[in-house]
């Protein structure tokens, strides 16, 4: 049987994730990781699945940015331009700006081979905003 190479991760156990695909549980439910010596034992939503070294070929971490467009409208420039210069300067101030934010999300990958078939888990893992 393979084991893990670093030994210091045995009974760690890593949370925070959320099923996506390829365990019998709904999308979105919390679950968490737990390293043994020769497997890995995953939970959530009140089941337990393990997998053996041996059948794992890849975990790995995968990033997907979006970039979420936000239209905001000013009223209080709306206001200030109005104070300023009338008409004109209450639609220049009060128009529509658009607001840009990057979004990055973070998926946990785990690729395993089962009766010759190449399968994955796929969880999601707490997404980033950054403006």
């Amino acid at each position: 049987m393979k084991k893990v190479e670093n030994n210091d991760i045995y009974g760690e156990t890593i949370g925070g994730l959320e099923h996506l695909s390829g365990l019998p549980l709904a999308e979105g439910t919390p679950c968490s990781i737990r390293y043994g010596e020769d497997s890995l034992t995953i939970e959530g939503g009140g089941s337990s699945f393990t997998l053996n070294y041996s059948s794992i070929t890849d975990m790995d971490t995968k990033t997907k940015e979006d970039v979420e467009r936000q239209y905001v409208s000013s009223a209080g420039g709306a206001v200030a331009g109005a104070l300023l210069f009338g008409p004109i300067g209450a639609y220049m101030g009060g128009r529509t700006k658009e607001k840009k934010r990057k979004k990055i999300s973070n998926f946990f990958v785990i690729t395993y081979k089962r009766n010759e078939e190449i399968k994955s888990i796929l969880f999601s893992v707490q997404p980033i905003a950054l403006m």
